[in-house]
C-alpha cells in the first residue's frame, strides 16, 4: 500500500493537472476563440460516440484500479514473507515499480477527469491544439496518452 505522503502527492499531481489543463482552455477560450472546437467524441475528435467513449473509459479505469490494487497486495504479501536482503532488494524494486505506474495512473486519470469536467460544463470536450491530418485535441488529451504509454512502459520493465 502507498504511504499516505504518496497518496497525497498524487492527488497533487492530479490537482495540479487539472489547473493545468482547465486553465489552458480557459486561455484559449479567451485568447484564441477561432481556435477552438467543441468535440462531443472522444479523443483527438476521431468521434467515436459519446456512449461507446464513455464505455471504454469505464472500462480502462476499472482494469487500472483493479490492476494497481492487485498490484498493491501483491508487494503486501512480499513483504511479510521474508528479511532476507535479496528479498528486500527484489522488495524495494517491486515498491518502487508500483509507484512509477500509480504515477502513471494519476496522469492519464488528470486528463480522463478533466475531459470528463468538460463534458459536464460545457457538453463537449474543449479541442484547442491543431494536430496534422485534422486532428484537434488539448492537455488533458495529452495527459491520457502519456498516462497510458507511461503507465504501460513501466508496466513492461522488469
Amino acid at each position: 500500500m502507498l504511504p499516505k505522503k504518496q497518496n497525497g502527492s498524487l492527488y497533487l499531481l492530479v490537482l495540479v493537472a487539472l489547473i493545468f489543463d482547465q486553465g489552458s482552455k480557459f486561455a484559449a477560450l479567451s485568447w484564441f476563440p477561432g481556435l477552438i472546437q467543441f468535440n462531443r467524441g472522444s479523443a483527438f475528435t476521431w468521434g467515436i460516440p459519446v456512449h461507446i467513449s464513455i464505455a471504454i473509459s469505464v472500462i480502462v479505469a476499472i482494469l487500472f484500479f483493479r490492476h494497481l490494487v492487485i498490484r498493491t497486495k501483491l508487494s503486501h504479501s512480499v513483504r511479510k514473507e521474508s528479511t532476507k536482503f535479496s528479498h528486500a532488494i527484489r522488495r524495494l524494486a517491486d515498491e518502487s515499480k508500483i509507484l512509477i505506474e500509480t504515477w502513471w495512473a494519476a496522469i492519464f486519470v488528470s486528463g480522463a477527469v478533466a475531459n470528463a469536467l468538460d463534458r459536464i460544463v460545457w457538453g463537449g470536450v474543449i479541442d484547442w491544439i491543431h494536430y496534422p491530418f485534422g486532428i484537434t485535441g488539448n492537455i488533458a488529451d495529452l495527459y491520457l496518452l502519456a498516462g497510458l504509454f507511461g503507465f504501460l512502459r513501466a508496466r513492461s520493465t522488469h
